[in-house]
């Protein structure tokens, strides 16, 4: 599966040549064997629900044990087999059932990552001046960074833009700001457009009640009818190829929204992420197809509206993407913290107020866009246990929540198995003591080894984010350009991959090892193209071993890749899910004119 993209894509990467045959043994003499070697894993996975309880006034309460929480999954208890508590209160961890590679090791509390910090800013539906304010506000928030705390500045105009990685320096954040508030502003655009369409269906009909008098000869009669049914066609048409082109802009606003989540998804810990938007709104028509409906034929009723087919796809598809975000959030401990506009109150002239138009007296329908849009980044918020705000004069101090959340959170675990299936599962959180309010994830998923791999090639290549227990090394060689008509470069990679952190069986006089590898390259702005995994047999003479253990394992892939700066990232799985992931900055440069 190929990470998707918001603009035309990159090359591909091209052929994957592996070297299965003998060991480059040599090559990286003296590697230390890894801790765990690749194939000795156990199935169990550990699920960790975060938890902020505040009080009737909002205060975090602090100070909670283990056994003043109780944790439903589906409606059944489950017992909490890890622990973890804001410092003031004694963090602690219970002793679990039998352990496994992929679960905490018991007996101690476990360590809390750094906290991160993610800004996210959807620049193509929010009107200018919402705009500026609400960057100056994250903008203020972000630079006053807590000392262990890292910032990710992202945003979307036409496709994802990534400015800053995940980063403690105050300078690169000011620059990751400064150049999000040099983009072009086109969220006025779409509300332009929007109050154009609802214009001219107030103005609508101006010519008289269609009456048929002396005055009024039928053949003028006729003629007013041919136009408005004309009138008609066109307004409907133009209403509905503005509402396809706003889906589009939502499909890929999700699109890239949901690409920083995944790449999150393998970072460890909860993060946070500041999201500014207008929302999404599936039926972006709906109004302007009834009040038309109602001016055409009196009849606002939603029977009324034109059924389109290729919208009602377009929505189905937006509505699935937007369910697959609140999922994939909270599998990724995400959880958002929401900006959203204060509408104004409708001015006497507004919808709310004034009449369809001349000749109608009747009120237009009422229109449900702002609601929609608002309610769904409220629920993105609630899902996964963050917040709302509201911009206005007060949202620097309500900002202050996200980092009072984080240090008063509390962490809950459970290991999962493979009984638990690929479905989503229901999570609830109880705690003994009266007048309290929790906030946390919904449910959670269990992964499959695949979208781990995933998930760890997309944190590698995106963020640089990488976890390596088996000691590999990228070795990347010269940028050779291609003919004169072909911009590209080719770049030849070579993964070392240190045999003794592979686990090799005995075999018929051999020693037996099966490895999958993927390859990411990112470019500047944050767009990620991956190739199909490549599976790499080891086979090596029993005689052989020894010596070979002191070697690397090579795999070569060759990259053909456009100018510019890059991120080249790897990932290396084994059978039984253990994965370990590197990655280097590549720049190819300009070829001469």
């Amino acid at each position: 599966m190929r990470f998707r993209t918001d603009r035309p894509p990159l090359p591909a990467l091209l052929a994957i040549l592996v070297f299965a045959g003998v060991p480059a043994a040599g090559l990286a003499q003296g590697v230390e064997p890894a801790g765990t070697p690749f194939g000795e894993q156990v199935e169990v996975e550990v699920v960790n629900v975060d938890v902020v309880v505040t009080d009737r006034d909002g205060n975090r309460v602090t100070g909670l044990e283990r056994e003043d929480f109780a944790l439903f999954v589906d409606g059944q208890p489950v017992s909490i087999e890890y622990f973890y508590g804001p410092p003031v209160a004694a963090a602690r961890m219970a002793m679990p059932a039998p352990a496994s590679a992929h679960a905490p090791t018991p007996g101690a509390a476990p360590e809390m990552a750094p906290a991160l910090t993610v800004v996210f800013v959807d620049q193509s539906a929010l009107e200018r001046r919402v705009r500026r304010d609400t960057l100056a506000e994250l903008r203020q928030f972000a630079v006053t960074r807590q000392p262990d705390e890292r910032v990710m500045v992202a945003g979307f105009e036409d496709a994802l833009r990534l400015f800053a990685v995940p980063t403690a320096e105050g300078a690169a954040i000011e620059t990751a700001f400064q150049s999000l508030a040099e983009l072009p502003s086109r969220g006025s655009l779409v509300t332009t457009e929007r109050n154009r369409l609802e214009h001219e269906i107030r103005a609508f009909g101006r010519v008289g009640p269609l009456v048929r008098s002396a005055e009024q000869p039928e053949s003028n009669v006729q003629a007013i009818q041919r136009r408005q049914a004309s009138e008609t066609e066109r307004l409907q048409s133009e209403i509905e190829n503005w509402a396809e082109r706003e889906l589009d802009r939502q499909r890929r606003s999700l699109s890239a929204l949901s690409d920083i989540v995944a790449s999150l998804a393998a970072v460890p810990g909860r993060k946070s992420a500041l999201l500014a938007t207008a929302g999404f709104d599936a039926e972006p028509a709906r109004f302007l197809l009834r009040f038309l409906a109602q001016k055409t034929s009196y009849d606002a009723s939603v029977s009324s509206i034109p059924r389109v087919a290729e919208l009602e796809q377009l929505a189905g598809q937006l509505n699935r993407d937007y369910e697959d975000l609140v999922h994939a959030a909270q599998n990724a401990r995400v959880a958002f913290y929401t900006v959203v506009a204060r509408e104004p109150p409708p001015s006497h002239n507004a919808a709310e107020f004034a009449s369809a138009g001349r000749d109608q007296e009747k009120a237009p329908p009422r229109d449900f866009a702002a609601v929609e849009l608002a309610s769904s980044v409220t629920r993105l918020a609630a899902a996964t246990g963050g917040r709302t705000f509201v911009l206005d004069e007060a949202l620097d101090t309500r900002l202050g929540a996200v980092r009072d959340d984080a240090r008063a959170l509390y962490s809950l675990g459970f290991a999962t198995g493979p009984e638990a299936g690929s479905r989503n599962h229901r999570i609830e959180v109880r705690v003994r003591r009266d007048g309290v309010e929790l906030r946390h994830r919904e449910s959670y998923r269990r992964r499959t080894a695949g979208e781990r791999q995933e998930e760890a090639l997309m944190a590698a290549a995106t963020l640089g984010e990488v976890s390596d227990s088996a000691g590999l090394v990228l070795d990347l060689g010269e940028a050779v350009p291609l003919a004169r008509r072909d911009d590209r470069s080719v770049v030849q990679l070579a993964i070392r991959i240190p045999l003794a952190s592979v686990a090799l069986v005995p075999d018929d006089g051999h020693r037996r090892g099966s490895l999958r590898v993927r390859v990411a390259v990112s470019d500047s702005r944050g767009a990620v193209i991956s190739n199909d995994d490549a599976p790499v047999e080891i086979a090596i003479p029993e005689a052989d071993i020894d010596s070979a253990l002191a070697g690397v394992w090579v795999h070569r892939v060759e990259l053909r890749l456009l100018p510019g700066l890059h991120r080249v990232a790897v990932v290396v799985a084994d059978g039984g899910g253990d994965l370990a992931t590197a990655a280097v900055p590549l720049e190819i440069p300009r070829p001469a004119p």
